[in-house]
């Protein structure tokens, strides 16, 4: 089984050691393997499976750095490397205080705490999660965990994504995350190489996410004081959770982790057999193949969003020079989707229309408004879903009749033509695609 780290003194002893490296994780995953039986056909874990695996079992220490929420973290005892769990604020036990961070920025502020706190002794290589076994973006972390190539970090500057879902451009609203994050942290502009930072929404594209593998040289390309200021960045927002200027901040380095680490701003998806080897790719992989983006990005994107619900088909459906000529900021994608008449994909959630306007003061604007109307239809489905339900014996037209006036008021708009197409809209919805069908951890 895996040894849990509980304390910044027994991660410190166990990194000089050899309890964490690959030679002990591979022994470790020996053992799982002992317990359990192999399907016909399984592929040798890379760790197993030596050079004939391209994997190097000779390696050093790997660490697994978990940022947990609420959810049962038990099967990280099935996985071979050592790990620590860091725990939010309010969740967290006195056995745990050495790794306990304030709930904001989502997983940022876990892995900038741990980037801090153990700059002078890190691992070979660190893999950063957060805390559910399965999600939309990854069906089963574990598969991968054991069949991951540790060596593959070395053909991507040292940054190897783990997810599988890629983003090809930002919303308008992400990118003023963005622009917000560089303006309040100097240091990246003056670290990172000139030119690395995104001009624009459509100057960048990444793997979403935020679970990936980073090595020790890419962390340590940057002194301390860059991973410093972004951990102050991470926890001086106002708001807690995953909203607000909490969420913003933790989606601006969820989109900027790539660049941090060495990668191009407008990075490749990795496809599967670089991530596990030709043999075990298809534990790698995620419902479509990693390389159709319009398709993964659509099955994400809600039909309600204001944004994406209209963008992920432009994208599926634009050319090859279409593509070139919104990279290098000639083609704006509401120009492109004006072009193709493609407004009228999804019909506006309440009436809300898509965003035309990259001026960052309006956006936030219009994205108040539709947490509004977002929370106004959920009233609308509690408060009148139940008629029939909390009526039991008694007839639905009874129940309404006891029903407070304002009440049945909304529920006349709710039964309304245009209040059944809004319910209709909103099928499926599992938030918008900045929190892209994933609970984060916080």
């Amino acid at each position: 089984m895996a040894p849990r780290l509980y304390t910044a003194q027994g991660l410190r002893a166990a990194l000089s050691s050899a309890v964490c490296s690959r030679a002990c994780a591979a022994s470790r995953l020996r053992g799982l393997d002992a317990n359990r039986t192999r399907r016909a056909g399984e592929p040798l874990p890379c760790l197993l499976g030596g050079a004939r695996a391209g994997c190097d079992p000779a390696g050093g220490n790997v660490l697994l750095v978990v940022s947990h929420w609420n959810a049962d973290v038990r099967y990280l005892r099935a996985q071979p490397y050592c790990y620590v769990v860091y725990e939010k604020h309010g969740n967290a036990q006195q056995h745990v205080i050495d790794f306990a961070v304030p709930n904001k920025a989502n997983e940022a502020s876990t892995y900038l705490h741990f980037l801090t706190h153990f700059f002078d002794a890190l691992p070979e290589a660190t893999l950063f999660l957060q805390d559910g076994r399965s999600s939309a973006h990854n069906p089963d972390v574990v598969g991968i965990l054991r069949h991951l190539r540790l060596d593959a970090a070395a053909a991507t500057s040292g940054y190897l994504p783990l997810n599988s879902v890629h983003v090809p451009f930002l919303s308008p609203s992400a990118f003023c995350h963005v622009q917000a994050c560089v303006a309040e942290v100097p240091s990246m502009r003056r670290f990172l190489p000139s030119g690395s930072l995104p001009r624009h929404q459509m100057d960048v594209s990444y793997t979403c996410c935020a679970q990936f593998l980073v090595t020790r040289d890419a962390v340590l390309t940057h002194p301390k004081r860059v991973y410093e200021d972004l951990y102050t960045y991470a926890l001086g927002s106002s708001d807690y959770g995953h909203r607000g200027d909490s969420f913003a901040r933790g989606e601006c380095l969820e989109i900027l982790w790539h660049v941090l680490f060495g990668r191009p701003r407008v990075d490749a998806p990795v496809p599967p057999a670089t991530l596990c080897g030709d043999a075990a790719a298809a534990r790698c992989m995620i419902r479509n193949s990693i390389n159709t983006m319009g398709p993964n990005l659509r099955g994400l994107a809600p039909a309600d969003d204001p944004f994406w619900s209209w963008a992920a088909p432009l994208w599926e459906r634009s050319s090859v020079e279409e593509r070139r000529s919104m990279r290098a900021g000639k083609l704006s994608p509401f120009d492109a989707v004006s072009r193709r008449g493609l407004l009228g994909v999804a019909p506006p959630l309440l009436g809300v229309a898509p965003p035309l306007s990259t001026n960052c003061s309006l956006l936030e604007a219009q994205s108040e408004a539709l947490v509004s109307r977002r929370k106004l239809r959920t009233t609308l489905q509690q408060t009148c879903t139940t008629r029939g339900t909390r009526a039991g014996a008694r007839s639905a037209a009874g129940y309404a009749a006891t029903m407070l006036l304002h009440d049945r008021a909304l529920c006349t708009l709710y039964d309304a033509p245009g209040g059944a197409q809004e319910r209709g809209a909103g099928t499926g919805v599992r938030g918008g695609l900045a929190r892209r069908g994933r609970r984060k951890a916080g």
